[in-house]
């Protein structure tokens, strides 16, 4: 079974050794305590991540559902920043926001909307479970004072708030129904089956509104948690 917490020690202690290899004869290298955070798009547009005024998703913008994946990142209280992808959008869509983040810990950033309201980070913490299964969670990004009921497989999360989250959890592999309520109702507004495979960790969680169309349709996004 993959664990995020292995990984991303493995990858801090890279992260350090390489910065320590690059220092010259006599100098003191300083290498700041490391965490591993992975930002996720649960806005309608494409975003960058910022830590410091440093941008963080190098590889690429990070669309609509979609992922950085784990970087390693100064650990302790940090400001972070993030732009609308492109350059036509130079100045920060939301700026200096305050986090918090233990040395050697995963943590993921999710992006919900235009005002620092809407972001909010969750330590990742990924328990142990058998080979043959899946991990999962739920975490609520639909703005707004609607909560919702969620239905994964057999497992109810009922009332979940705007930025509630499951504990990740084992699950059983293969094909899964996903429902989700408006909290109380008797008809979803998700109904979809999701195919979960063996070993792999994932997060769940929506992009768009209630009443929207199009790109802002309601709509079930699912990341894999890795490195």
């Amino acid at each position: 079974m993959k664990n995020i917490q292995f990984k991303i020690l493995a990858l801090l202690v890279f992260v350090s050794i390489g910065l320590s290899s690059c220092k010259k004869d006599g100098d003191i290298a300083v290498v700041l305590p490391k965490a591993g955070l992975n930002t996720i798009n649960a806005t309608n547009y494409a975003i960058n991540a910022y830590q410091n005024g440093t941008r963080l998703n190098n590889l690429g913008s990070i669309g609509t559902g979609g992922k950085s994946g784990y970087f390693a990142v100064n650990a302790g209280t940090q400001q972070y920043q993030i732009k609308k992808a492109g350059p036509d959008n130079p100045d920060y869509l939301i700026s200096d926001l305050a986090f918090q983040l233990d040395s050697g810990k995963a943590y993921s950033l999710f992006v919900a909307g235009d005002t620092p309201d809407k972001v909010f980070m969750i330590n990742d913490v990924v328990p142990t479970v058998a080979g043959t299964m899946a991990i999962i969670r739920f975490v609520n990004t639909l703005p707004g004072t609607t909560n919702l009921d969620v239905s994964i497989g057999s497992t109810s999360y009922p009332n979940m708030a705007f930025k509630a989250f499951t504990a990740f959890s084992g699950i059983n592999n293969g094909a899964t129904s996903l429902k989700i309520y408006q909290s109380g109702a008797a008809t979803p507004i998700i109904d979809q089956t999701i195919n979960l495979a063996a070993g792999t960790i994932y997060t769940i969680f929506t992009t768009g509104t209630l009443s929207g169309t199009g790109t802002d349709k309601l709509t079930a996004r699912m990341v894999i948690n890795e490195l």
